[in-house]
């Protein structure tokens, strides 16, 4: 299964690149496989180092199932 969270702020530039790096990395330690595409940032020019799509999990079953 696939989840998507969209988090926003104006601009999108600073408290939503935050909270959505944070929230991937509390993901990551809990063992699911996150991407994370920072829109906006990609669409000022400004390279993010994050690439485009979500991941799909890598095992396909949820760590907490």
């Amino acid at each position: 299964a696939r989840l998507t969270v969209a988090i926003g702020c104006t601009g999108g530039q600073h408290r939503s690149v935050a909270i959505a790096e944070e929230m991937g990395r509390l993901l990551e330690d809990e063992g699911y496989d996150v991407g994370i595409r920072h829109r906006d940032i990609v669409h000022a020019g400004v390279n993010s180092g994050v690439s485009g799509e979500p991941a799909a999990p890598a095992s396909g079953a949820s760590p907490l199932g």
